[in-house]
């Protein structure tokens, strides 16, 4: 892959060793951390078709620490309600 500023990624069950891999570049004590954002995305909002997370990787961003995120287009409302990933290093996946 080229080197990207932005990456939008969509959920593909084909496709969870290349999350698995995204999430241990971005934050390397949690291997899970995409993963565990899409199944969020998922059960929050449950009358979407699919789900999208944009990783931020720009080096001058002013979001430096809010460098995951999602919802970030207007929806039917014409509102815009973006969703901001953290990582919670107290977090246990059952």
């Amino acid at each position: 892959m080229r080197n990207v500023s932005y990456r939008v990624f969509f959920y593909n069950r084909l496709e969870l060793v290349e999350l698995r891999h995204i999430s241990l570049q971005i934050i390397p004590s949690l291997p899970d951390f995409m993963l565990s954002n899409f199944k969020f995305l998922e059960k929050t909002f449950r009358n979407q078709f699919s789900h999208y997370i944009l990783v931020d990787g720009h080096v001058h961003s002013k979001m430096s620490q809010l460098h995951v995120r999602s919802q970030i287009f207007p929806n039917e409302s014409n509102e815009i309600n973006p969703i901001i990933f953290t990582p919670n290093v107290d977090y246990r996946k059952s």
